[in-house]
């Protein structure tokens, strides 16, 4: 993590997504709260590729909250949590995707500002899909959890 007191954003984006999938993949040991998941993805995958259950992180499109002419910026960053569980039978399926994508949820709110208190000063749940169809084929179910993740970046390149 940069020892600055506040990053620019583009050295934000990055501490934040690693930061949720660190979070995410701490919790996958066999006596932690995720620890049926099998694999954790930033970014589009192949679904054919991951071992399921899976949990996919999708950065979203972010949202300057101040006037741009600041040092000091705010902005509002949503990212989405996908989860993948592949079942036989239908109404397992959408139970444990919906399930799993709670989970993820839940752990990525508990801490408000996520170990990153140089940049992050909130994070919140926003949307919540439970299962549906989401692009996923044959037997896979996936449900999404959406948080936002809100942080201050300092364009001033000091």
């Amino acid at each position: 993590m940069s020892s600055k007191l506040r990053v620019p954003l583009d050295e934000a984006f990055g501490l934040v997504v690693n930061k949720i999938k660190s979070l995410l993949e701490g919790e996958m040991k066999s006596d932690r709260y995720l620890c049926d998941v099998k694999t954790v993805s930033l970014g589009e995958r192949n679904l054919n590729q991951i071992r399921k259950p899976a949990l996919w992180i999708f950065p979203m499109n972010m949202t300057l909250n101040e006037d741009p002419s600041r040092k000091v910026e705010y902005w509002s960053f949503p990212i989405q949590v996908m989860s993948v569980y592949a079942s036989n039978d239908t109404e397992e399926g959408y139970l444990k995707a919906t399930d799993l994508a709670a989970r993820a949820r839940r752990i990525l709110v508990q801490d408000k500002r996520m170990g990153l208190s140089n940049i992050v000063y909130e994070v919140e749940s926003a949307r919540f899909l439970p299962t549906s169809s989401f692009g996923v084929r044959g037997n896979d179910y996936a449900a999404i959890a959406e948080i936002v993740v809100k942080m201050t970046v300092d364009e001033s390149f000091k």
